[in-house]
């Protein structure tokens, strides 16, 4: 029997498993499309078994398993945040998932999957990177990751040759492009984590009047950095991501869930999706005066903003792009897969064998 390595994303949302077999990708499920739960979060109980079906394997053969994640660092970014604010009904509920999770991925694993052997964690964005680029065809890429939040990273930029990825620059939690947009998912009504593509689909019917206010929400800042403007935002202290002062900015009330869509939600759909581009373009353009070339992999659950994609490929320096496919936490599963088989055999995963298995 050969090397396998199984690869997990779980706790968070979209959670998912993989199995990669002498190299080759085998197979890769999220555990939705088993427990028929939207977003299951959960330990991927049934796509593991699945996995081990797939690959004619059993538990006892698995040589290693790779988590999408750091806990540790994790840790320490959600005590940090129950620490900056007073107590409240929602750091209350941070701090018992701190409790929790405190082994709770070495403990679970051991119990609902039966594996005790080792375990590779692997910092969240990093995850991100590798789940692009081990899988993209290129020989070397700039590499650009961007989702709400990892461990503290929301944000980073790296390059990639041959087996090696070095992410060489990083934008810290509570800066977040990911959480600006989830904040205006969530102030037009739709469920955070969710409704983005909603937000995205709404956008084309409505026109750019509010770019210049929502602009004050976040400053560019030098090279990759930028900063949210924290007085528009709640996600720190409640569930409900936007404070007053952006209901005020706006003019207008949040809207209701399931209630009509109005002129106005587009407008505001419309010049969040304008702001969102007109970032991307600018931090892949100073990415390529980082690392000039030809290939783009990108990563990270806002890199699912497909309109913003076409955006990118058609104005940024780069010439190819490529996304991994399940770009948000799903694909990390694959990407610590990749990054753990890579530690173990010194090489990446040889694409053309998973790509014909």
């Amino acid at each position: 029997m050969g090397l396998n390595v199984i690869g997990i994303s779980a706790y968070y949302h979209n959670a998912a498993c993989c199995l990669i077999q002498d190299g080759s990708l085998v197979c890769a499920a999220e555990e939705e499309r088993f427990s028929r739960i939207k977003h299951d979060p959960r330990l991927p109980v049934n796509s593991f078994r699945f996995c081990l079906d797939q690959g004619n394997i059993t538990v006892a053969d698995v040589d290693c398993v790779a988590f999408y994640e750091n806990p540790v660092k994790k840790l320490s970014r959600q005590i940090w945040t129950v620490l900056l604010s007073k107590p409240t009904a929602y750091s209350r509920k941070i701090m018992a998932s701190v409790i929790s999770s405190i082994n709770r991925v070495q403990r679970e694993i051991k119990q609902l999957l039966g594996y005790d052997e080792e375990i590779e964690f692997v910092d969240h964005h990093q995850a991100h990177a590798a789940s692009s680029y081990y899988f993209s065809g290129f020989p070397e890429a700039a590499i650009f990751t961007t989702d709400g939040v990892g461990e503290w990273a929301t944000t980073t930029y790296g390059t990639a040759k041959g087996n090696h990825i070095e992410l060489f620059e990083e934008v810290h939690f509570p800066d977040s492009i990911g959480l600006l947009y989830s904040t205006i998912t969530a102030y037009l009504g739709f469920e955070v984590n969710d409704g983005e593509y909603k937000v995205m689909g709404l956008a084309p019917y409505g026109k750019p009047r509010f770019v210049e206010k929502l602009s004050h929400l976040i400053e560019l800042q030098e090279a990759g950095q930028y900063h949210l403007n924290m007085n528009y935002f709640d996600f720190l202290k409640t569930e409900r991501m936007y404070s007053e002062y952006l209901t005020e900015l706006l003019g207008a009330p949040p809207r209701k869930p399931e209630s009509a869509l109005l002129d106005f939600h587009k407008d505001v759909a419309r010049s969040l999706q304008i702001i969102l581009e007109d970032i991307l373009l600018k931090k892949t353009q100073y990415l390529y005066q980082r690392v000039p070339g030809r290939n783009l992999c990108m990563a990270g659950g806002v890199a699912l903003n497909c309109v913003a994609n076409t955006r990118i490929l058609r104005d940024s320096p780069f010439s190819n792009l490529f996304v991994q496919p399940a770009a948000n936490d799903a694909g990390g599963a694959l990407g610590a897969a990749a990054i753990a088989y890579l530690r173990k055999c010194g090489s990446r995963p040889p694409l053309q064998a998973s790509l014909e298995h």
